[in-house]
C-alpha cells in the first residue's frame, strides 16, 4: 500500500493478510512457534491451536494499544526478543510449561501486533476490523501451517524432527539477531 493507511474494506483486508507475510521477522516467529509444537510434538493439535488462537487475540489487542497513539518502548525490540525466545527452546528442545507457554504466547502476540498496529493508525473503523480479522486469520494459518508439516517430519521421520526444530531455532536466531541490530 505504499505507506498508506488502509481506507476500504478490501485495502484494510489486504493489509492484514500481508503485513505477516512482508515482516520477515513476524513471519519467522510464526513459522518457528508452528515448528516448535509440531516438531517435538511437544503439544496436542488441540493446543497449538488454542495457542495460534490467543496469539492472534493477543496481537489484536496489541494493534488496538497502538491505534489510539498508546507509546510502548522498544516495541520493535520485544519482537526480537520473542523471536530470540522462540529460537532458544527450538534450540534447546523446550517448551515452557502449559503456565508459562500461555504467558509467553500473550506477551509475544501484544508485542506483534503492537508493531503490525503502525500501519493502521488513523485508520476509519471498517478497514481496522477488516484488518485485524486479516491479521488474525494469516497469523493462525502460517503458524498452525507450520505445526502440521513439523508434526509430519515428526512422524515420517522423528530423526530428521530434531534437524528440523535446530534448523528452525538457527533462522530464527538469526532474524532476531539482524532484527535488533537494525
Amino acid at each position: 500500500m505504499g505507506g498508506a493507511t488502509p481506507a476500504t474494506f478490501w485495502q484494510g483486508l489486504a493489509s492484514g493478510v500481508g503485513h505477516p507475510v512482508i515482516g520477515l521477522d513476524h513471519l519467522v516467529f510464526l513459522l518457528a512457534a508452528g515448528v516448535l509444537f509440531g516438531a517435538g510434538r511437544i503439544v496436542s493439535s488441540g493446543r497449538a491451536l488454542l495457542l495460534a488462537g490467543l496469539f492472534a487475540l493477543a496481537a489484536m489487542a496489541g494493534t488496538a494499544l497502538r491505534v489510539p497513539g498508546i507509546v510502548i518502548p522498544f516495541g520493535e525490540g520485544l519482537v526480537a526478543l520473542s523471536l530470540l525466545i522462540i529460537a532458544g527452546c527450538l534450540l534447546l528442545g523446550w517448551m515452557p510449561g502449559p503456565r508459562l507457554g500461555l504467558l509467553l504466547t500473550f506477551g509475544a502476540g501484544l508485542a506483534h501486533g503492537y508493531a503490525f498496529g503502525e500501519s493502521v493508525v488513523g485508520a476509519e473503523t471498517t478497514p481496522l476490523l477488516a484488518y485485524l480479522a486479516g491479521l488474525a486469520l494469516t497469523q493462525m494459518a502460517l503458524m498452525i501451517s507450520a505445526y502440521f508439516l513439523a508434526d509430519g517430519v515428526r512422524r515420517r521421520a522423528p530423526g530428521r524432527a530434531f534437524w528440523t526444530a535446530r534448523l528452525a531455532g538457527f533462522a530464527a536466531a538469526a532474524v532476531a539477531l539482524v532484527a535488533l541490530v537494525r
